[in-house]
């Protein structure tokens, strides 16, 4: 059990976990959002739709109760109360301002330590209704990209969209998982990777192990932010 722990955190320290969420809802705040140097953390998650039935096999069945975000740590200690930006991965959703509503310090020995985080429910009749995404089940219908703190005028790009030169030195490609524009210029300001461990070009769909780095742009130059890889 230890072990599955180990491997988890650290197969998605940029992007893991999960926990249940509280009854409060929200979909877009007021809260004041931080430009996008002052930007803490950048992580992926998963929409989850919670419904009473349940199959074995393929998870959740409608009727549909409640839209949650789940998948989610940070490696940097967010604050309750603060707002978070929740951009959904390939489909046509505009983004979402979301309460922190819990955070649990996560410990585990020879990893960095990581915060659960626990935003509040999603009140979106369209998440309710969508079809899920290729290859994903209908109870966790697409992925998100989670900013924080807020900011404003984000956008996904498709990945499959970009041209080559726009994105961070020696990055395929078929390796980017996310693509965020955060000027409105069409162009990728962050973006994630997923690729084999041993082989860079090609994307981690394609091995047994495989690893994560995310780019931050910053005056027209990428920098590294972060980076996962198994235990």
């Amino acid at each position: 059990m230890r072990l599955a722990i180990i491997l988890l955190l650290a197969s998605l320290l940029l992007s893991c976990g999960g926990s249940p969420n509280s009854n409060n809802s929200a979909t877009n705040t007021n809260s004041s959002t931080a430009a996008p140097a002052d930007i803490k953390v950048i992580t992926q998650g998963t929409i989850l739709r919670d419904a009473d039935q349940q199959d074995p096999e393929t998870g959740g069945k409608p009727p549909w109760k409640a839209i949650r975000v789940v998948d989610l740590f940070f490696d940097k200690e967010p604050k309750v109360g603060e707002t978070v930006t929740v951009i959904p991965l390939e489909v046509s959703i505009a983004p979402l301002q979301l309460k922190i509503m819990e955070v649990e310090k996560i410990e585990v020995e020879e990893l960095p330590t990581t915060w659960q985080v626990t935003l509040a429910n999603i009140d979106s009749p369209e998440i309710m209704q969508i079809k899920a995404v290729a290859e994903r089940r209908e109870d966790q219908p697409f992925a998100v990209c989670v900013l924080y703190p807020a900011v404003n005028g984000t956008q996904a790009l498709k990945p499959q969209t970009l041209a080559a030169n726009s994105l961070p030195d020696k990055v395929a490609l078929k390796t980017v998982t996310a693509a965020i524009d955060l000027n409105n210029d069409q162009k990728p300001d962050i973006v994630m990777t997923d690729y084999c461990c041993d082989d860079e070009s090609k994307p981690g769909t394609d091995c047994d192990y495989s690893c994560s780095k995310t780019f931050l742009k910053e005056k027209e130059q990428w920098k590294l932010v972060g980076k996962s890889n198994p235990a």
